[in-house]
């Protein structure tokens, strides 16, 4: 599937289900990986490392990781993860057939996004390492998009631990 169809697919999802497709694909990701988030952290880039929530996510406690951003919030770090993730040549193909495998079977579920899926999403997407299986395919990435990092960021709110 070309690059724009899988944007289209992305854009299409609906608020809730972009938030649950993401949740599915974040532990599609988790599942498959084998580079360990220590790992993955020491491998963002410095330009990015001041940012608080890689601070926040140093100093996260499972509490934490279990808060919920705001509905507004879930709603567009969801979308601009899954936008950036369909540009990455390394998670596209991974991503396309999660889409095609993923079954919404959460007939009420609200528009909320775990601060722990989120943060770990967007330590991934920052990284320069990441290797691992995740469905059908082998993942190794070794370059993070600088412009995708920094859109992602934005959205993302002021945090306390």
């Amino acid at each position: 599937m070309s690059e724009n169809l899988l944007l289209n697919r992305i854009d299409e999802l609906s608020d809730r289900k972009a938030i649950r497709f993401l949740e599915f694909y974040a532990e599609r990701i988790f599942t498959g990986t084998e580079t360990s988030p220590e790992e993955m952290i020491n491998n963002i880039p410095e330009k990015f490392k001041k940012h608080h929530v890689f601070d926040f996510a140093l100093n996260m406690s499972r509490s934490d990781s279990n808060k919920i951003l705001h509905e507004d919030e879930s709603i567009k770090i969801s979308k601009v993860l899954l936008r950036g993730f369909a540009q990455d040549k390394s998670f596209a193909p991974s991503l396309e057939q999660s889409l095609n495998e993923y079954q919404d079977d959460k007939l009420m579920a609200g528009s909320i996004l775990a601060m722990g899926v989120a943060i770990s999403m967007i330590i991934v997407a920052s990284t320069t390492t990441v290797k691992g299986k995740i469905g059908d395919f082998e993942i190794v990435k070794e370059k993070p998009n600088e412009k995708f990092i920094e859109a992602l960021l934005k959205h993302f709110p002021k945090l306390s631990s």
